[in-house]
């Protein structure tokens, strides 16, 4: 299914870019700068509780994925340190929590710029884990043995389950308002630009580790991409 979702991606992209300038338009003509004022301008109070229940909805998926992925790859980690470790350690009660400690200074963030630096850090880890995945690939012997045509679709229960995902990676929209606001010239320009960035680098990001996955793992490639990382041997996985 790869090619499929590169084409919805990019659908989606021009989308997102499309709707991230209606939104700058609209700013501009109205002045106004947040979702639920801009509801009651044009549709009155009750507006209030659609608009913010729709931002809510869009954002919950973010955390539910990072959660997931997090703990599966940290109960596989927990295993290759002690693999007679107690179910406890291995499960989401203690990953996830253990987690959502480790986030809690973020969570309490008001400002968007107040997460300037953890928003720096984590591009920077992933450009880090791009490198490190690419080194991996070169340096190593992959020899997958794909027991199947991976240009191909199969549209079951479990393809369809999975694109919110690809919705969700490109929902920039919630979050325009906030990053506007934290622009120095704020100009549809410059709002423009910082969001276009983010959308062709999420893309090129969702192309680049996926080819270097199938070249790594073949059809045996899991949708959680970590998920085979962590069961390498050495220090790579880690």
């Amino acid at each position: 299914g790869f090619m499929t979702v590169e084409i919805m991606m990019f659908i989606y992209a021009f989308m997102c870019m499309l709707s991230l300038w209606m939104l700058l338009k609209v700013r501009e003509v109205t002045k106004i700068s947040s979702y639920p004022a801009l509801g009651i301008h044009l549709y009155g109070k009750w507006s209030i509780y659609l608009f913010n229940g729709m931002i809510a909805l869009s954002q919950c998926g973010v955390p539910i994925i990072f959660m997931i992925v997090f703990g599966d790859v940290a109960s596989s980690l927990v295993r290759k340190i002690d693999e007679n470790a107690s179910p406890f350690w291995t499960s989401r009660w203690f990953t996830h929590t253990l987690l959502a400690v480790g986030m809690l200074y973020l969570v309490i963030k008001k400002e968007i710029q107040q997460l300037k630096y953890a928003s720096l850090a984590l591009l920077a880890m992933t450009i880090v884990f791009i490198i490190l995945l690419t080194i991996h690939f070169f340096t190593s012997d992959p020899t997958p043995e794909p027991t199947q045509d991976l240009t191909e679709t199969e549209l079951d229960v479990k393809f369809f389950a999975s694109l919110p995902t690809v919705i969700v990676a490109f929902a920039y929209q919630s979050s325009l308002f906030t990053i506007f606001g934290s622009l120095k010239n704020k100009t549809i320009k410059n709002g423009l630009k910082a969001a276009y960035a983010a959308i062709w680098f999420g893309f090129i990001v969702f192309t680049i580790i996926p080819l270097i996955g199938f070249g790594l793992y073949g059809a045996n490639i899991q949708s959680n991409l970590l998920k085979n990382i962590s069961m390498e041997e050495g220090v790579f996985p880690t």
